[in-house]
């Protein structure tokens, strides 16, 4: 029996393995993310006294009975004195939320200073999206951080930045919309559910003597190449749910300690992308901080992804459902955590989050005026490239001072994410996407992992060209390590090694 001769029939044949290899991969990965997760935790999730008694995610936490078994914290004892209406009715008690978290229904007897100085803020806002739907939101005041800071506070802050960095410790701070339900599992304890309230928080990456620049932990094969079989692995040590105005109190603190330092207070939002879980994200957020070396603090937003390669449809439908979380986050970070400036890194699929959220706010009267941004990095989008050109005026100047958007030719995970939708992807090279007052910078096909998604925060040069945007706001010609070049009629820049 003779074998085929026909060029097309090995070819299929080696496509057939390629694909089946990739599957493989996915699988591989998502177990190994799965196991790496159990692992992570050393030490319970805190929850702090206030959140003892949360119920209904839908109107800020409310204050009822307490939970089984738990001794109610003395907040709480306090708003259940004297309300005999909510005993044994944990949901119905009165409706306590900590300054910064969404509300939707303020009304202005609850803020008569405010609604004296600014009765807009109680007004219904109706604003257009420019992507098929319309964003109704009715605007909280921002949560009250105090200006007197004292000097023992901001020195026992410098003191314990420099203890962690001692113990290798990296912190993060964080919002999410994800329903809690178990808060000391951390693979189960921060659902895939979304909730109407944002949760804010911190935690505690521990980054290994054996980590590389651009890596979050490797795998066996490679540590055979390296011969070095050292743990390399980012994991989190803890986590601490805090409220609005712990958190702001304490970004606060963090960026005086910086200045004390020497150092400029920058702050640097993560937005992730798909598939991603929220350890996922917070080892993510903590390697880019780390090896950035953010002068100020580092925090990220954690949008309810599956973690899991086959529901990237449902991903796509949960990032366009947490625009207004989003645009909440964004807004009380620019406006409390102390920051001079606040820079945005958005990959992939957070992409779509960011852009809906940036078309919201420069829609609102109130916060197109605040909300403002030093770097905007637009990392790999998984955006559509006929929508992005159509809104890419909502992010240069005066949203912010410089926007960069990275698109690599060997983003396979891009090219996918094109043929299904069978459209061009701003993040995807052939077109290059180029935008008036955006700088597209090529990233050319590292050697990095199977489907080369991760390269804004893998390769070296894309870090070093990060560090000096949010360093120096130089222009891609004054930066080290970009050249120009031409796809066409349009001009662009590309990273060198």
């Amino acid at each position: 029996m003779s074998l085929p001769t026909n060029v097309t029939f090995w070819v299929a044949i080696a496509a057939g393995l390629l694909l089946l290899l990739v599957l493989v991969y996915l699988v591989q990965r998502s177990f190994a993310r799965k196991r790496m997760a159990r692992r992570q935790m050393t030490k319970p999730l805190v929850i702090p006294p206030w959140a003892e008694t949360m119920s209904a995610p839908h109107d800020g936490p409310r204050f009822g009975a307490p939970l089984p078994g738990k001794k109610p914290s003395k907040e709480t004892q306090l708003i259940l004195e004297g309300d005999p209406s909510i005993e044994g009715v944990p949901n119905e008690g009165p409706s306590v939320r900590p300054a910064g978290l969404p509300v939707d229904e303020f009304e202005p007897e609850d803020f008569p200073d405010e609604a004296a100085a600014a009765p807009e803020m109680f007004e219904p806002e109706t604003t257009e999206t420019g992507i098929g739907r319309s964003f109704y939101r009715k605007l909280a005041p921002a949560a009250y951080v105090g200006d007197d800071l004292g000097g023992a506070d901001v020195q026992k802050t410098v003191d314990e930045r420099q203890q962690r960095a001692d113990r290798g410790q990296y912190t993060v701070w964080f919002g999410t919309n994800r329903k809690i339900i178990d808060p000391k599992d951390l693979e189960n304890g921060f659902t895939s559910e979304r909730t109407d309230n944002i949760t804010y928080g911190s935690a505690d990456v521990f980054v290994p003597k054996a980590h590389r620049f651009g890596e979050t932990g490797t795998n066996f094969w490679t540590k055979i190449k390296r011969l070095d079989f050292r743990d390399d692995r980012l994991r989190i040590q803890r986590v601490d749910c805090l409220s609005a105005e712990e958190m702001w109190r304490q970004l606060t603190l963090e960026m005086a300690a910086a200045k004390a330092a020497g150092d400029a207070a920058h702050g640097v939002v993560f937005i992730h992308g798909f598939n991603s879980t929220f350890a996922d994200a917070a080892i993510r957020a903590a390697q880019i901080g780390f090896d950035l070396k953010v002068p100020g603090a580092t925090a990220f937003f954690s949008w309810p992804s599956r973690g899991e390669v086959l529901d990237y449809m449902a991903d796509g439908a949960m990032i366009e459902d947490s625009e207004g979380a989003i645009v909440e986050f964004l807004d009380q970070f620019v406006s409390n955590s102390g920051a001079e400036k606040v820079h945005v890194i958005a990959h992939s699929m957070g992409n779509r989050g960011l852009l809906r959220a940036l078309l919201s706010i420069t829609t609102n009267p109130q916060l197109t005026n605040r909300v403002r941004f030093g770097q905007v990095i637009l990392a790999a989008p998984d955006v559509s490239r006929g929508l992005f050109l159509q809104n890419a005026h909502v992010y240069p100047a005066p949203r912010s001072e410089r926007t960069t958007l990275y698109a690599s030719a060997g983003d396979r995970s891009l090219f996918l994410s094109s043929k299904l939708y069978k459209g061009d992807r701003a993040g995807y090279f052939l077109p290059y996407t180029v935008a008036p007052n955006i700088d597209t910078i090529a990233v050319p096909d590292f050697d990095l992992d199977l489907l080369g998604h991760g390269y804004f925060a893998q390769a070296e040069a894309v870090l070093h060209d990060m560090h000096d945007l949010m360093r120096h706001n130089s222009p891609p010609q004054s930066r080290q390590r970009i050249r120009s070049l031409t796809d066409g009629n349009e001009k662009l820049w590309q990273v060198q090694r």
